[in-house]
């Protein structure tokens, strides 16, 4: 009995497989020319015709997929966003989102209003049918928990992103109660000075008094509320005894009284026999 089960399962997990990845492919002939245009002026004739026969490595964009994530919130701005009032306003806003083989509510047929409040990106992972399952937090003005909208997406040939089948609802991603190890504390009392001193030179926008203690190719950006430090709770090593960071948590207050629990980390190097700081928290020019 557990063995049909499972092959039933996996039958019906080949079938709808199939049936995205047909979905896919049936969008793609006409840009089948395209690409191989494409690959010949980026590849080469002499590598495609290599006398070796080896084929040349491929590659793929890093990095964040913007416009495959902003389609999918778009999607779901406009699949989840109905008015009882003007029932086709939803069906002018899916329009150029959803393709011809899939009907053009998207699946949904809506009662009532409702409307999007805000959308997220939660989780943005690839599909075993091919292209990603972007699923997409969505505030909405019906239940207080956001929906999680699993948004199937894939790239045509010549890049442009697309509807890949209806979408999911699905739930958030997994959050880990996993307890850290305790941390080594900073016993060297100039670390422990310089980065108390940052980081309340950095809370109360002091970027010239900051300056002092910082190694020259440091780059910060300040925030953009001013806070007063209270008090330094602990400065421990961000990865071990004599790493190149620090963790300095802070009790601090704003303008308004309310106080923060902050932690921040600190980039450290030695510099003529003294520490200075080479990042707070972030480096403002990485991605």
């Amino acid at each position: 009995m557990t063995s049909g089960v499972g092959r039933f399962g996996e039958r019906v997990q080949l079938v709808r497989r199939s049936a995205r990845w047909e979905r896919v492919r049936s969008r793609g002939p006409h840009y089948l020319f395209l690409a191989a245009t494409v690959v010949v002026s980026l590849v080469g004739a002499r590598e495609l015709i290599s006398p070796d026969g080896s084929a040349a490595p491929s590659s793929r964009l890093g990095g964040v997929d913007h416009a495959s994530e902003d389609f999918a919130q778009r999607f779901a701005r406009a699949y989840l966003s109905h008015d009882a009032a003007r029932p086709a306003a939803r069906e002018r806003a899916l329009r150029g989102l959803v393709p011809d083989d899939l009907s053009l509510d998207a699946g949904l047929i809506p009662r009532g209003s409702q409307q999007v409040l805000w959308t997220e990106v939660a989780q943005n992972q690839e599909a075993i049918a091919g292209g990603r399952v972007i699923v997409i937090a969505t505030g909405v003005s019906t239940q207080p928990e956001p929906f999680y909208l699993g948004v199937p997406v894939y790239r045509a040939a010549d890049g442009a992103v697309g509807l890949a089948d209806y979408p999911s609802l699905v739930g958030p991603p997994a959050i880990s109660r996993a307890e850290f190890a305790e941390p080594d504390e900073v016993e060297e009392a100039p670390i422990v000075a310089v980065a108390r001193r940052v980081v309340a030179n950095y809370l109360a926008l002091e970027r010239q008094n900051l300056a002092a203690d910082l190694a020259p190719e440091a780059e910060v950006s300040l925030p953009t509320r001013e806070l007063g430090l209270r008090s330094v709770e602990d400065v421990v090593w961000a990865d071990g005894v004599g790493s190149s960071a620090v963790l300095v948590t802070v009790v601090a207050r704003d303008a308004e009284r309310l106080t923060w629990t902050l932690t921040y980390e600190l980039g450290i190097t030695q510099r003529a026999g003294r520490p200075y700081v080479t990042f707070v928290e972030t480096v403002p020019t990485a991605s």
